[in-house]
């Protein structure tokens, strides 16, 4: 009798860890995941534009006390910890600290910076390759301070020639009130903000082909009104095909209806899974070349109405590039449909070679209606007073969407040890009949 409770007991013992077991993947479900640490080889690869960061330390864009609004991630080794966050319409990160002095580090762009709700100027950065010292301030009171950065499509755009900003971190003071980056920043930008001039871009005879024939066919850019787009923001350089592009660091779609029975895809890098009818036809990734080239071509089909439709593919890319975000750029279709072929060599088709550590998040806002020109990079004006309209506080973090993997190994050992239950259970019941 004495054995068959300590059995009993034993079952009831199980059946309690399971549950535990369950509970606590549930619940891991909601916990946010951890932050990378600023390493010191993170820090020797900022670029400082003079500044001394030794008496200061680095916050990245994943530490906990950094508050991210509307803005993706972007995950390539150049950046902190592997990761930034980027837009190419409007965004936040912001931060509460304590001192004196604070400073951004971004890759690119145009910001707004607001400090205790009050703008303080108005900066921009033309790419590093690396993230780098864009803004920094001493001129505070030793005390509780918030820093809000604010991302400034139209400043990005008028300076740098693209309205894509990548933002990296802060550095704050290790020990508040002591100690000096340097000279107080003084490239600040003011406005008005002028109505852009429309940069050329690439044109069609800049496309890289690849190999293929585009002498019968007509491409299609992403802002031709045959072309749908879901969402993708757009960004705007003379690297891309009539100056723009559309891009996310997630999932997104290009979609176009056409007559024929060839159709070719151009983008300037990705991952991408092609259907054409509502079937999957190829997953594929493409490098970049620093221009528009031709990622994939289909011939063969039936000389009738079809439909292409591109979804980008994070983690393909992330696996083969070393990076999530795609860059699309537009279609090509036979201008007399049924008649032409491009006839070039098969494009590279491979699965991916690994797996991407972490998941990207969400991707930006959809691209916007309204199509804006894009500028012609111009020099930095000296700093004057900054413009006097403020934005409110941004509001709580941004969740990477982490949770759910933090709680499918829970879950799992969750599974693995009711099925032992059961399995014990079953056993002692027909013990028990014998």
């Amino acid at each position: 009798m004495m054995k068959r409770t300590n059995k009993t007991k034993y079952v009831k013992r199980i059946a309690i860890l399971t549950a535990l077991t369950l509970l606590a993947g549930l619940l891991s479900a909601g916990i946010p995941a951890a932050a990378e640490t600023v390493t010191a080889e993170d820090v020797a690869r900022i670029v400082t534009n003079g500044y001394d960061l030794s008496a200061f330390t680095v916050l990245d864009d994943t530490d906990e006390e950094v508050i991210i609004s509307d803005l993706g991630v972007t995950n390539a080794a150049a950046h902190l910890c592997g990761q930034a966050h980027f837009t190419g319409e409007t965004g936040s990160m912001s931060l509460d600290f304590e001192g004196n002095a604070v400073g951004l580090l971004a890759e690119k762009g145009g910001f707004d910076i607001y400090i205790d709700d009050d703008l303080v100027g108005s900066v921009w950065a033309a790419s590093a390759g690396a993230p780098q010292v864009v803004f920094y301030t001493e001129a505070l009171t030793n005390d509780q301070h918030f820093i809000t950065v604010v991302a400034n499509r139209d400043l990005a755009s008028m300076k740098i020639g693209e309205n894509y900003t990548v933002l990296e971190g802060f550095f704050i003071q290790t020990d508040p009130g002591t100690g000096s980056a340097g000279a107080e920043w003084t490239d600040y930008f003011t406005g008005p903000i002028e109505e852009p001039t429309q940069a050329p871009g690439k044109d069609i005879g800049d496309i890289l082909t690849e190999g293929y024939d585009l002498s019968e066919f007509t491409v299609l850019d992403d802002t031709d009104e045959e072309v749908h787009i879901t969402d993708l923001a757009e960004t705007k350089a003379t690297a891309h095909l009539f100056g723009q592009a559309s891009f996310t660091g997630n999932v997104g779609t290009m979609s176009l209806d056409f007559e024929g029975n060839a159709v070719g895809f151009i983008a300037e890098k990705g991952g991408f899974d092609i259907y054409i009818d509502d079937e999957l036809t190829d997953s594929i990734w493409a490098a970049s070349s620093g221009a528009p080239k031709v990622v994939y071509y289909k011939g063969g089909l039936s000389n009738d109405s079809h439909n292409i439709t591109v979804v980008t593919n994070p983690e393909l890319a992330s696996a083969n590039i070393g990076e999530n975000y795609s860059v699309l750029e537009g279609f090509f279709v036979q201008t007399v449909p049924g008649k032409g072929s491009a006839d070039g060599a098969p494009l590279p088709t491979d699965a991916p070679t690994a797996v991407p550590t972490e998941a990207p998040t969400a991707a930006p806002t959809d691209k916007p209606a309204d199509k804006t020109d894009s500028p012609v990079k111009t020099d930095a004006p000296v700093k004057t007073d900054a413009p006097t309209n403020a934005t409110p506080k941004s509001g709580e973090n941004t969740d990477n969407g982490d949770g759910l993997k933090k709680a499918i190994p829970f879950i799992i050992m969750g599974g693995i040890v009711l099925a032992a239950a059961v399995v014990i259970a079953v056993a002692l019941i027909r013990k028990k009949k014998n």
